[in-house]
């Protein structure tokens, strides 16, 4: 959970590799920094980058963990948080 408290201090952006078995606690981590701190991160999350079934999941992080729970969770991801 530390690494995402240091974000709030990041001008850029922070991303970082997740497998499918950590995508979901990952982001459940971040929206519990996110509401401890009052923060409202836009992320990216990008699934089987630059391969046939590459998906794309954009929003807030509730958003995002809603939708990739309708999806079947399989591959690599990508997780971009914006910073300020």
């Amino acid at each position: 959970m530390r690494r995402y408290q240091c974000n709030q201090e990041i001008a850029g952006p922070l991303s970082n590799k997740n497998s499918n078995y950590r995508i979901i606690k990952s982001l459940r981590e971040l929206e519990l920094t996110a509401k401890t701190y009052n923060l409202k991160p836009q992320i990216v999350v990008c699934r089987e980058l630059t391969k046939k079934f590459e998906t794309i999941y954009r929003g807030k992080i509730e958003e995002v963990i809603n939708q990739l729970a309708k999806s079947e969770i399989k591959g690599e991801f990508v997780k971009i948080v914006r910073g300020k």
